[in-house]
Parts: C-alpha cells; sequence; structure tokens
C-alpha cells in the first residue's frame, strides 16, 4: 500500500509499505476519511517529544472495519467506525480506573511511534490503518462525515 511517510523531522516521502494485519485485538479499517491536525505538524516539524521517525500519519479517522483480529469482541466486519489515536493497554490499574491517559503503555497513532493511515496499491482512494480503540458508529448516517473526528458523541459508541 502507498503511504506518506514522515522520514525525519521536515522530510517527507511517498512510500510501498506493507499491507496491514490486525493483531488478536485489533481491527484493519478501510478509511473514508482522514483529518490531519495541528499535531501532525509538530510531529513533522519535529517538536513533538518522542515521536520515532519513520512515521505514518493520519490519526484522525473514520471508516469502515474490514478485518478483526482473533480476540475482538466489540467490533465486526462492516461496522462504521471512527479512530480513538491514543492506543492503551486496556488492562493496567490506570486503565481500569477510567484514567487511560496515564497509561504507561501509551501511544498516539500517527503521532509518537505507530502509524497512522496510508493507501492500498489497488484502489485510488480508500485507505486503511489498524487501530485497537475505535468507536461504533450506530447510524448509518453517522459515519464518516459526523463522526469524522474521533471524539465521543451521541451517535458514537
Amino acid at each position: 500500500m502507498r503511504a506518506i511517510v514522515f522520514e525525519a523531522p521536515g522530510e517527507l516521502a511517498l512510500r510501498d509499505v506493507a499491507d496491514p494485519a490486525p493483531g488478536p485485538r485489533e481491527v484493519v479499517i478501510e478509511v473514508a476519511a482522514v483529518g490531519i491536525c495541528g499535531t501532525d505538524t509538530h510531529v513533522f516539524d519535529g517538536e513533538f517529544e518522542g515521536t520515532v521517525f519513520p512515521l505514518i500519519p493520519g490519526r484522525e479517522a473514520s471508516g469502515v472495519v474490514v478485518e478483526a483480529g482473533s480476540d475482538v469482541s466489540s467490533l465486526s466486519v462492516g461496522d462504521q467506525v471512527v479512530v480513538n489515536p491514543s492506543t492503551t493497554c486496556g488492562e493496567c490499574e490506570f486503565c481500569l480506573n477510567g484514567k487511560s491517559n496515564l497509561c504507561r503503555s501509551w501511544n498516539g497513532l500517527g503521532g509518537v511511534a505507530s502509524d497512522g493511515a496510508a493507501t492500498p496499491r489497488s484502489g485510488p482512494t480508500a485507505t486503511n490503518s489498524t487501530s485497537s480503540a475505535a468507536w461504533r458508529c450506530s447510524t448509518p448516517s453517522a459515519a464518516p462525515r459526523r463522526c469524522s473526528r474521533p471524539a465521543p458523541s451521541g451517535a458514537c459508541r
């Protein structure tokens, strides 16, 4: 698949990268929309502490689940979702007590040390990303347009 890759601070390139495959607790998402935010510009400029290059940007995404890992039970292929770009373990004391922002395994998709969205070689507009944290959009009209940002709302659970 093809992706914009931040090679180093201030350097980007269009590259062929491996197609994503979900881990046991992840899903692969065919991304319908992806945003570039202020954090992405700081990452590109080398101003975001902890960033590991090279890195594929694209952290604010919505789309459809196309593949699910063996341990995923809350999402199914075909579900419309928005991605939570903050990944956590979901098992530590902080995660279990609603303080996942303190998780020692915290990571930011497309912002610190894991990749964001990329484009399949065979399709002109579809994009793919893996995620371990996504919210299902409960109504078809809610995604991807109204749920294109990874923030909870009445339509996203």
